[in-house]
């Protein structure tokens, strides 16, 4: 009898260690399934990084492109003031000339009426005056 409660006991220990294996594989499985579908997850988010860094590259190659065209169209605007300031110089200069050459005008205007009236003293025979344009 006591060999008979020892088998009972031996299988009944057997009974829940099989139990016990059934659960460890059943929470094993459930892990190695969670492992596989973090696995996965983990890998998208490398896909998601990997094409963030694709678009953040390009965005900055297009930064680039947009700083090089910022400095060129500056350094357009430079040549486009000098060439203002240029043509500012210019028509002051003009300006000058021209102010001198009505003074110039007016000074020849002036000399001609003279003319015309230290002619207009003489008197030939013969001879009709002509009147001042």
């Amino acid at each position: 009898m006591h060999r008979m409660q020892e088998q009972e006991r031996v299988a009944h220990a057997l009974q829940r260690i099989l139990e016990a294996a059934r659960e460890v594989r059943t929470i094993l499985e459930a892990n190695v399934g969670g492992l596989q579908d973090s696995a996965q997850q983990a890998q998208q988010a490398d896909e998601a990084v990997r094409s963030a860094l694709t678009h953040i590259e390009a965005v900055a190659g297009r930064m680039n492109d947009l700083d090089g065209a910022a400095t060129q169209l500056n350094e357009g605007l430079g040549q486009v003031r000098e060439a203002i300031d240029q043509l500012n110089q210019i028509t002051q200069q003009n300006a000058a000339l021209v102010e001198e050459n009505v003074a110039v005008v007016k000074s020849l205007d002036m000399q001609v009426q003279q003319l015309h009236q230290q002619i207009g003293r003489f008197r030939l025979p013969g001879v009709v005056p002509a009147l001042p344009a």
